[in-house]
């Protein structure tokens, strides 16, 4: 059931963060200065989701650590874990990287980065996935990096396209214009090609597949229109 305590507790003033969200979405600006002005918009708005991520991210830590007792002798665990999530659970991803050593790289899809981050520079591979729309709240991984870093970009995309609901839901302005096949043949190629390469330690190249609508990038400061 909808408990409307929860969007109290989210947001500062809802109406507010949704004209502000839309204006800072529309807005053409490189990955450091997305970064201070999403910041600001979750400090004013979003200061409940912004204390959030610690605790998601304790919910995988849990889970783990329950898996490790199980499947101890099951599982290697020498080259750390790798980690992914939708939305919030890819920020989730995103703080994990950020925070434990155990794992080693991720992937964060299309979630906006709400929360406190550390301030040293990210020593762990990682990649951002993000429909157009959003790119100005999913810069953060781009930015104080020294290891292999990418952006991957679709266009004719919305947020819960990423999802089932692509293939069950034939909305278009709800799932986005990209077909559901071609998401997901990208999103494929992300996962299996980013983790066999650093997870695995395979020596392959992670390039991207060719494709009008989706745009691949490595650790660059500004998106190339």
């Amino acid at each position: 059931l909808f408990d409307k305590r929860i969007n109290k507790a989210m947001y500062t003033s809802m109406a507010g963060a949704v004209l502000a969200q839309n204006k800072l979405m529309k807005k053409k600006l490189g990955y450091a200065e997305a970064d201070e002005k999403f910041d600001e918009f979750q400090n004013k708005y979003t200061p409940f989701l912004k204390g959030r991520t610690k605790e998601w991210g304790k919910d995988i830590e849990k889970a783990v650590e329950a898996v490790k007792e199980r499947y101890a002798e099951s599982i290697d665990l020498s080259r750390g874990i790798g980690v992914t999530g939708h939305s919030l659970g890819g920020c989730t991803a995103y703080y994990l990287c950020r925070s434990n050593d155990e794992f080693s790289c991720g992937i964060n899809i299309d979630g906006v980065l709400f929360g406190d981050f550390p301030e040293e520079t990210m020593e762990k591979p990682f990649c951002q996935i993000s429909c157009r729309q959003n790119v100005n709240a999913e810069t953060k991984p781009l930015l104080n990096t020294n290891a292999d870093t990418y952006h991957v970009i679709f266009d004719d995309m919305a947020h819960i396209g990423f999802t089932d609901a692509k293939f069950f839901i034939p909305v278009k302005f709800i799932s986005g214009k990209l077909e559901p096949k071609e998401m997901f043949r990208h999103l494929e190629y992300c996962h299996i090609t980013f983790f066999d390469k650093y997870l695995k330690g395979k020596d392959i190249s992670f390039d991207g597949l060719q494709s009008e609508k989706v745009k691949y990038k490595k650790k660059k400061l500004r998106i190339a229109e």
